[in-house]
């Protein structure tokens, strides 16, 4: 199978997932609201960064590792659009884009405008972007650090980035923090419930197919729990938690790939949007 112009920009902007794109804009927005950090150029330089090429490198390398998954996954339609690419093939796509987009030309543009506390802070981010799928850390089938490292990733790290724009990471409330990183790592386990079947089939090993669709539920809405109660001052945050501690308790009961994945597309997701919304305005409201 031969790739076109046409046909590897789709599969650089597809494997972005740019419907997730408010999944690492959301903590990031919030702790540069709550550092009472105004919106400048670097700011939105960060901004570009994250949408693309950050969200490539998370995704695109995840894919890579995980085409023997994805392949029996009817949710991932990357497996099925690239189906008839040889594994070489993914990787030509994959390492030149990294490489060239990440370590040739965003970062050394983001190290000028950057103090060094926030590039250590995205050069960490984005590591562990990658050993979150890539061997030899793959954190993704080490449980429980899939879910723990999935809260850093998708809330700890942004949200220090955001709030060190400020130039430090002064003021910043540890325990609040530490709690949300908690929580979200309780929404990792939701999201794990999508993928039970395709994961348990080729020995994919989760913290929901190590304890259980129920059990994994219930020690996700407890830490929801604490991270909701944790998140006073932090709205955006709240609206997300309570509509993901809704879902968790709704599957509890109806344990089902086909409900949580529901309840995730019309509930969870629209939540996140709005939240993420939410906090653009306020940083913009701060020009």
């Amino acid at each position: 199978m031969q790739l076109g112009i046409r046909q590897r920009l789709i599969f650089l902007l597809q494997s972005s997932r740019p419907l997730l794109w408010p999944a690492v804009l959301l903590p990031f927005l919030g702790g540069n609201v709550l550092s009472a950090r105004s919106a400048d150029l670097t700011f939105w330089l960060v901004i570009c960064f994250l949408l693309w090429p950050f969200n490539f490198v998370l995704y695109a390398v995840n894919d890579y590792f995980d085409t023997a998954t994805d392949a029996i996954n009817p949710r991932k339609h990357m497996a099925g659009m690239f189906a008839g690419l040889r594994p070489g093939q993914l990787l030509t796509l994959i390492v030149p884009s990294v490489t060239g987009a990440v370590l040739c030309i965003s970062l050394p543009i983001l190290y000028v405008g950057l103090g060094r506390l926030s590039f250590a802070l995205l050069v960490l981010w984005v590591f562990v972007g990658i050993a979150y799928s890539a061997p030899p850390f793959r954190f993704k089938e080490r449980p429980p650090l899939d879910s723990l490292v999935n809260g850093l990733l998708y809330f700890g790290l942004p949200f220090l980035l955001g709030w060190s724009l400020s130039g430090s990471l002064g003021g910043l409330p540890w325990v609040k923090f530490w709690s949300l990183v908690v929580a979200v790592s309780g929404f990792h386990v939701l999201a794990g419930v999508l993928d039970y079947t395709a994961d348990a089939r080729v020995g994919v090993r989760t913290i929901v197919i190590v304890l259980g669709i129920r059990p994994a539920l219930l020690c996700a809405a407890g830490l929801i729990t604490c991270g909701f109660f944790a998140a006073v001052g932090y709205t955006e945050m709240q609206i997300f938690l309570s509509l993901t501690l809704t879902c968790v308790v709704y599957v509890l009961f109806y344990p089902s790939e086909a409900v949580a994945k529901k309840l995730g597309y019309y509930c969870v997701y629209p939540g996140f949007i709005a939240a993420t919304i939410v906090s653009l305005l306020q940083v913009l409201g701060k020009f």
